[in-house]
């Protein structure tokens, strides 16, 4: 069940969403979801919106949200749709409310509790260092990172959801293990 779509000013921007089954839903079906007040990179997803827990960022919830340098996200997130951070070309780093049980953050990359799997690289990084615990790369994981020249593992080579994930990183990739 779904509401109509809706919006809400909290840390400094304006939210647009949506309710379904009970819970906030940041969305919005031509682009990205948030208004930001001139000057504002460094993004704050609310917890709340109309009272609603904030459970999910909508596929492109913020795809081509032009200057942003970072996002926070909630503790009460989770699930991340597709494509939800491409065309954030500036964006630098992700860090995860430590009472999230779905999603966390390491040296700005967002990866699921446990930094078992990586979910996202940010975009604007040159190197990466994949902690030990990383045995697999999701789907999408390093889809925009146009700048990354430096993935490193610290364990064994994770597998990969998409075989094509490395289409999209440059040729200069060194990949290190």
């Amino acid at each position: 069940v779904m509401d109509e779509d809706l919006s809400e000013s909290a840390n400094g921007a304006t939210w647009y969403y949506r309710v379904v089954d009970g819970a906030a839903e940041i969305w919005r079906d031509d682009g990205c979801a948030v208004d930001v007040s001139a000057g504002t990179t460094a993004l704050t997803v609310p917890r709340t919106l109309g009272g609603k827990l904030v459970k999910s960022l909508g596929d492109g919830a913020l795809k081509g949200c032009d200057g942003v340098t970072s996002v926070a996200l909630p503790d009460s997130l989770q699930t991340i749709g597709a494509n939800v951070f491409d065309g954030c070309e500036l964006l630098s780093a992700f860090t995860v409310d430590g009472g999230n049980l779905k999603f966390s953050a390491v040296d700005g990359a967002l990866y699921d509790k446990d930094a078992t799997t990586l979910y996202r690289c940010p975009v604007n990084v040159e190197t990466l260092k994949l902690p030990e615990t990383v045995t697999k790369i999701a789907a999408g994981a390093l889809s925009d990172c146009v700048r990354l020249t430096d993935l490193t593992f610290f364990g064994n080579a994770p597998a990969l959801e998409d075989a094509d994930e490395f289409s999209a990183t440059p040729a200069k990739l060194v990949l290190t293990v």
